[in-house]
């Protein structure tokens, strides 16, 4: 029983990962200014961490795979990109840098690897608008039956506490994308 549940394990994790490097990936345009972003989950379960280029999810020019949160057989060597306020190991947070001062789509998504995803795995969207050199903090959350997303912004104040401030051009998209958009 132990044998065959740790070969349905490998399968299952081999499957992930190999559907991972299909998906477009994103690439943050060189000439591009730029924002440091920390994209969270506080639910069970991989989600794909997608960026389109509108709220139609449209992919354009930067859309793609950007990161995948949660699940297993992922580290924390990647989150090295000095942001404020560095969490403690886990494997629901990615560090990563997006275009700034135009608007981007980030879309939590679901695994599309078949199989049966865990409560509190449900997609979201959020737009927001990205300034130069900012570093933010976009949270996928799970909460009596619904997902939701938030964006705040990482400040560090005179006296070198880190506040987090809502970011004001943030909104949840009424439809949120998915990898079939890609």
């Amino acid at each position: 029983m132990a044998k065959s549940r740790m070969f349905y394990f490998s399968v299952l994790v081999s499957v992930f990962m190999l559907s991972g490097g299909c998906a477009t990936q994103y690439q943050l345009p060189a000439s591009e200014p730029h924002a440091k972003v920390r994209f969270i989950t506080t639910t069970g379960g991989p989600k794909r961490v997608l960026i389109f280029e509108n709220d139609k999810c449209e992919k354009g020019e930067i859309g793609g795979q950007i990161a995948v949160v949660g699940g297993l057989g992922f580290t924390t060597e990647e989150n090295k990109l000095n942001m404020y306020d560095p969490p403690t190991k886990s494997l629901r947070i990615r560090e990563r840098e997006i275009r700034a001062n135009k608007a981007v789509v980030v879309a939590f998504s679901i695994d599309p690897s078949g199989y049966t995803p865990p409560i509190g795995s449900c997609p979201v969207s959020v737009v927001f608008v990205p300034k130069e050199n900012r570093q933010y903090e976009v949270v996928h959350t799970y909460s009596t039956g619904m997902c939701g997303a938030a964006v705040v912004e990482l400040v560090k104040t005179p006296d070198g506490k880190i506040s987090r401030i809502r970011e004001p051009s943030a909104r949840v998209l009424e439809r949120p994308c998915s990898y079939s958009d890609l």
